[in-house]
């Protein structure tokens, strides 16, 4: 509005003089207003730059959150498991600790029966001993009993010699032949006996050295075991100590990870109110540069001649024609009326930049080349001449911004600009665009993080009185 206002008084002073000078007022007005025009683009574009990095930035920053976020949860999880894990090796501590002292008590045992086997073992060799004494002394009773019935058989021949004489004697004898026998008897018995219990005597002592020497394996397993328990003990209490300093360690960076996110949390606050800052910022800038654009058209519709009209006529015969070419191709039967204003944007595959394919892209090919690059070829600064539908759509570019892709993106952005949405502020505005002509300011993107200030000026593109797009022509300011 100030900016008017200066306008108009400046315009009013100058009532008294000739049409001349009134011209050359609004050429200069008009250049200036475009020097300012251009100006504020590049300083819009840069702002737009800005704001997309500060953008990327706060994405930025809501993923490092993000991921801050889960590593504060493993981290936790890692201090939870950390301490279950010490609680269980100190349980499993105190159990190894009770086992080892049953351990204690089982050796302590073993050895009570290896002593009381032990002793066993002694008796047996004693009884067996013994037992060797008793056998003798049957077998010299058996001995003696044999003696006796010889002696016993003697005195019976004697005393039936002696007749009646020596029937007392006969007696005597046979008494002691009787009792002779029951010795021998006695004899052969407990020398049965003793066999038997000699025997028995044998296993028992065999079966003792058995029981020694399973407690002897017994006693090293059991020792063997408690070393082990005792080293898992240990192990365990080992595990206990380091667990804790690491439920420790994790606990001091959750912290601190807590902490970070606190911090993030801050940066991608003040970035997102920058940010918003830069989008206020940019509006504003976009404002002004569409007051100056405005206001260049409108001196250059007043009929002052500026140093864009040049541009603006080629533009304007050039959008002429191409609707001339497109209402012929109608007529002919060359393409059908929907197709040449088709919405439908085919994707065409592995392309980056993305390209599209158009019902008419096959005619715009045909029709377009010669006039656009013969337009193009007109002035050293006129950078790009092509026509563009209604939704930003370049089917048909120049020869040179027509390359085959190839790997690298930013090379084909700045060299493969055919067959592409131009959906910017500038691109839909010079398709939309019904007015004469339409001139804008602005920074082209040719990839890679360059960019080339330009002047952008179109005119509607119109086929049978429906508005199909507009013709662009980009030419470089002085």
């Amino acid at each position: 509005m100030r900016l008017t206002r200066h306008l108009t008084l400046g315009l009013g002073s100058r009532n008294g003089a000739g049409e001349g000078d009134s011209e050359s007022l609004g050429k200069t007005v008009a250049d200036l207003a475009g020097n300012l025009g251009l100006q504020l683009a590049d300083i819009t574009g840069a702002v737009e730059t800005i704001s997309a990095a500060a953008v990327e930035q706060a994405a930025a920053f809501t993923q490092l959150k993000a991921e801050n976020t889960r590593m504060a949860e493993a981290t936790r999880e890692i201090t939870e498991a950390a301490t279950e894990a010490r609680t269980v090796a100190t349980a499993s501590e105190s159990r190894m600790n009770e086992s080892r002292a049953v351990l204690d008590g089982a050796v302590t045992s073993i050895a009570g029966l290896m002593e009381s086997i032990e002793g066993v073992r002694a008796g047996a060799d004693h009884l067996g001993a013994a037992l060797q004494n008793v056998g003798k002394t049957a077998a010299s009773i058996e001995g003696i009993a044999l003696q006796t019935r010889l002696l016993a058989l003697n005195a019976s021949v004697e005393a039936a010699r002696a007749g009646a004489a020596g029937r007392g004697f006969a007696v005597v004898a046979d008494e002691v032949r009787t009792l002779a026998l029951r010795s021998s008897e006695a004899a052969v018995l407990m020398s049965r006996t003793l066999s038997t219990l000699t025997e028995e005597v044998h296993r028992l002592l065999e079966s003792a050295s058995q029981g020694i020497a399973r407690a002897e394996t017994a006693s090293r397993e059991t020792a063997e075991l408690r070393q082990t328990v005792t080293a898992v003990g240990e192990a365990l209490s080992g595990v206990g100590g380091r667990t804790r300093r690491i439920a420790d360690v994790a606990e001091t960076v959750e912290q601190n990870i807590r902490h970070h996110i606190g911090m993030v949390d801050g940066l991608s606050a003040r970035i997102g109110e920058e940010s918003e800052s830069l989008e206020q910022a940019r509006d504003r800038l976009r404002d002004v540069v569409g007051f100056s654009e405005r206001l260049v058209s409108t001196i250059v519709d007043s009929g002052v001649e500026t140093r864009d009209t040049p541009f603006i006529r080629l533009v304007q015969d050039g959008a002429r024609k191409i609707g001339h070419l497109f209402e012929e191709a109608l007529a002919h039967g060359e393409i059908a009326e929907a197709d040449l204003f088709s919405d439908r944007y085919e994707p065409i595959p592995r392309t980056n930049p993305a390209q599209f394919l158009t019902p008419y892209v096959t005619l715009t090919d045909r029709l377009l080349p010669a006039l656009q690059e013969k337009i193009a070829a007109t002035h050293e600064r006129i950078a790009f001449c092509a026509a563009v539908d209604r939704n930003g759509f370049l089917p048909t570019h120049n020869a040179k911004f027509s390359q085959p892709q190839g790997a690298d993106p930013a090379w084909n952005a700045a060299h493969c600009r055919n067959r592409r949405l131009f959906n910017d502020r500038v691109g839909l505005a010079s398709g939309r665009n019904v007015r004469s002509f339409l001139l804008q300011h602005y920074r082209r993107d040719m990839g890679g993080g360059q960019f080339v200030l330009m002047n952008d000026v179109s005119a509607p593109i119109t086929v049978r009185g429906r508005h199909w797009g507009g013709l662009r022509m980009g030419y470089r300011a002085e």
